[in-house]
């Protein structure tokens, strides 16, 4: 292809070890009988580059170049940037986009017919082949694809070439394989445009898998991955669109989960993951299709448990009358979340704080909790206050002190010992006054 608008081919190279593509421009003088090229000059790619084909992807008449990576499982596409009769070659920087799994070989094909290029790469361990439709814009500066739609293509897809097999006016695919050679016919009514994901159908396999089923889980922890036990697609003759909503899969179940589509072939296994819901007893579902074959995969969080362990209030007795009381704190356990706490004959503090209030509220698992209340004005009264908590129940008693019956000691009541008192202190009064008086002074004196 001439890179660099000279009127000489020149030459593109996948370097797989230095993951990159070095061009040599052309430099042989016509008729001079000697090949020479200039020094190559290297461009970045993806990782372990296999393959490179040229084609006009941006519409700017200069060829561009797109490498399929086979470590990296994508395809980098390189724009032109050259300017003619500089005698340098320049490119963008590679844009890259997803593949099937370690891409060997590509080709560049109009295959929705839509004026714009697109690339198809054959995946060797994926089994299929990767359309990529061509949404560059003209001018741009950045190659822009579609997501890959992968087509089932064989054991061991190694080499792919386009080209109109049918006579239709449409290019279709021919595929090396393991078994032989798989053409793949270039049908408008699976070839999805609208959704940028060409599909092209191989007529000698069976793409229908057996129905499969995820086992469900119940009672999982709240905001956490989630993964399902694995499934075995089985049923299948040849790769298959494997896509996932909703979550994650992974062929295989290795550690490596995707979103975006890729093919699967028979007898391998595959999960799904999600991350569990973030409320409590709420249900999560991921839904996973092969070959048009699907399961839905939910897991549902543990449920809200709302009723902690038993707690108890030490009681206090002998109290002064008329007086705040306290109780002990006690610590709430038990619960998932937060548990209704409510109040009657009191008040009651979360924490323990100088903040008490009567009114029903929350309370989460392993706060602490005190009630409050005025103990009775009466003697040998009690006084009762009952904390709820997620519907268990204990209750706080303060009672005052009994009061004494004196006529069972021998000792005098209170009262009528300050009587008795007072009764003392005026008959020594009158008999000081008496005296005073009979001394002759005629007023009265008061000590």
């Amino acid at each position: 292809t001439d890179l660099d608008g000279d009127g000489r081919l020149d030459l593109a190279v996948a370097n797989a070890d230095s993951d990159s593509v070095s061009v040599l421009l052309n430099t042989t003088v016509p008729g001079s009988g000697v090949m020479t090229y200039a020094a190559a000059t290297n461009f970045a790619a993806g990782n372990s580059p296999r393959a490179v084909t040229a084609a006009d992807f941006d519409g700017d008449g200069r060829p561009d170049l797109a490498v399929a990576n086979a470590d990296g499982n994508s395809v980098s596409v390189l724009l032109n940037t050259t300017e003619p009769g500089s005698g340098v070659v320049t490119y963008a920087a590679a844009a890259d986009f997803a593949t099937g799994s370690s891409p060997r070989a590509l080709t560049a094909a109009d295959v929705d017919g839509d004026g714009r290029v697109d690339l198809a790469v054959a995946n060797a361990v994926g089994d299929s082949v990767s359309v990529l439709l061509n949404t560059t814009a003209p001018g741009a500066i950045v190659a822009a694809f579609a997501d890959a739609g992968d087509v089932a293509a064989g054991n061991g897809a190694v080499a792919v070439a386009a080209a109109d097999v049918d006579g239709d006016g449409r290019p279709d695919l021919a595929v090396a394989n393991g078994n032989g050679v798989a053409v793949l016919l270039n049908r408008p009514a699976v070839l999805d445009v609208s959704q940028g994901t060409g599909t092209l159908e191989n007529d000698d396999a069976n793409l229908t898998p057996d129905p499969f089923q995820f086992v469900d889980q119940a009672g999982v922890e709240r905001d956490t991955d989630i993964t399902s036990a694995p499934v075995t697609i089985t049923g299948i003759t040849a790769a298959v669109r494997i896509e996932v909503s909703g979550g994650r899969y992974s062929v295989g179940c290795t550690g490596s989960f995707r979103t975006s589509s890729s093919t699967i072939t028979d007898g391998k296994t595959v999960c799904v993951r999600h991350t569990s819901s973030n409320s409590f007893g709420s249900a999560t579902d991921t839904l996973l299709t092969v070959g048009g074959v699907s399961d839905t995969f939910t897991s549902t969080t543990e449920p809200d448990d709302t009723t902690p362990d038993a707690f108890k209030f030490t009681d206090v007795n002998n109290v002064l009358l008329n007086s705040a009381q306290v109780s002990n704190s006690v610590a709430i356990r038990g619960t998932r979340g937060t548990a209704p706490i409510s109040v009657v004959g009191g008040e009651y503090s979360v924490g323990c704080t100088a903040a008490f209030t009567s009114a029903a509220g929350a309370i989460a698992s392993g706060a602490t909790v005190c009630v409050r209340h005025t103990s009775s004005a009466i003697h040998g009264t009690a006084t009762h206050t009952t904390l709820t908590v997620g519907g268990v129940s204990d209750i706080f008693t303060s009672t005052t002190p009994a009061e004494q019956d004196y006529s069972k000691t021998g000792a005098l009541a209170p009262l009528d010992a300050l009587l008795l008192l007072l009764a003392a202190f005026g008959g020594a009064r009158r008999r000081r006054t008496k005296k005073i008086r009979s001394r002759g002074c005629p007023c009265e004196r008061i000590p």
